[in-house]
Formats: C-alpha cells, sequence, structure tokens
C-alpha cells in the first residue's frame, strides 16, 4: 500500500510542475482535431454543392484519411511536438547538475522517479487526445461523415496513433538521458526520429 500511495503522490506531485505542457497538450489536440475537423467538414460540405462529380462516399474516404491519426498532418505534428516536449521537460533536472544532485538525494527510489515522470507523460498526451478524438467522431457520425461501419478502424487509428507516441516519447526520453543537454538531446531525437525514414527512402 506504501509503495502505491507513493506512486501516486510522485504523480501528483509531478504533474504540478507540468501545468504548461498539459495546457499546450489540450490546445494542441483541439486545434489540430476538433477546429481541423469542422474546417474539413465545412470544406466537404462546400464541396458537394459545386462539384457534382464528387460522392458522399469519395468525402467518407477523404475525412477518414485527414482525421483517423495516421493520414493526419496536424496530428502526426502534435504527436511528436508533445512527445518531444515532454520528454525534454519531465527529465530536464537531467540537464541541471544542482537539480539532478536534488533529485539524487530524495529518498525515493529512482525507478519509481522514472516511472512516475514517464507515466505522466504518456497521459498528459493520451487524455485529451482521446476526448477530442471521441468528440470529433460523435460530430462526424451525427454529420455523416463517419458511418458505424467504419467506427473500428477509427478506433484502431486512435490506438495505433497513441503507440506512436509512446514509441516516440521512450525515444526521445532515450536521448535525454543519454546526453544530458537540452540543445543536444533535442539534436539526438531529431536523428532518431528521421533516421528510420532516411533509411528507408535510402533503400527504395
Amino acid at each position: 500500500m506504501t509503495s502505491k500511495r507513493l506512486f501516486v503522490d510522485l504523480c501528483d506531485e509531478n504533474r504540478k510542475r507540468r501545468l504548461w505542457p498539459i495546457a499546450l497538450s489540450i490546445t494542441g489536440n483541439f486545434f489540430a482535431q476538433i477546429v481541423f475537423a469542422f474546417i474539413l467538414m465545412s470544406n466537404c460540405e462546400d464541396r458537394l454543392k459545386w462539384d457534382i462529380g464528387v460522392t458522399w462516399a469519395e468525402l467518407q474516404s477523404g475525412f477518414f484519411v485527414n482525421v483517423s491519426g495516421l493520414g493526419s498532418i496536424p496530428i502526426l505534428l502534435i504527436v511528436f511536438g508533445l512527445a518531444l516536449i515532454n520528454a525534454l521537460n519531465g527529465f530536464g533536472y537531467l540537464f541541471d547538475s544542482r537539480l539532478s544532485d536534488l533529485y539524487g538525494a530524495l529518498p525515493v527510489r529512482r525507478e519509481k522517479q522514472f516511472d512516475a515522470v514517464c507515466f505522466n507523460g504518456i497521459v498528459i498526451f493520451v487524455i485529451p487526445f482521446v476526448v477530442c478524438h471521441i468528440f470529433t467522431i460523435v460530430v462526424a457520425t451525427a454529420k455523416g461523415f463517419v458511418t458505424i461501419s467504419s467506427l473500428p478502424l477509427y478506433v484502431l487509428c486512435m490506438l495505433i496513433t497513441i503507440i506512436l507516441y509512446v514509441l516516440a516519447y521512450m525515444v526521445y526520453v532515450l536521448a535525454a538521458i543519454m546526453t544530458g543537454h537540452v540543445v543536444v538531446a533535442a539534436l539526438a531525437s531529431g536523428v532518431f526520429t528521421l533516421i528510420g525514414p532516411a533509411v528507408y527512402y535510402g533503400i527504395q
């Protein structure tokens, strides 16, 4: 019981020092999902009026590609952007020797500190993302852009997006731990992010 309570307390204390990433996550998800979806639906409705060749099925397919997460540029931007910000903010104490010594002197196992910071870094993104995504899907379903049969695909893409965020976040955490300097950590995160696509397209 003491161990479980300690983890909760560490998470609560860590969240108090991460208010601006929380606000940024909520704002980013709101604009990248809800606002973007409303703009997209408005454009699709206008296109349906003047383009007699377009079908409702084509609009639904285009809406899925641009909103599902995997094909949405705004969502991909907040996934990698928030992953980097949360990693550097959560483990920012490693970039200052005095803060690092202070955290090391606390009577708490470092595994617990690491788990609490990592857990918060994931939750800060996941909760606003899921809430905004569900709201977007509900509104789009009411307007006819999402069908009941396509709901499992939206849920699957949402889960894949969350997994992508967790993977990116943990890679950036590794970069922060390995380097111990904010600028070098940011550069290393960029290298880790781009090296996979660079190798893939280099082989093609």
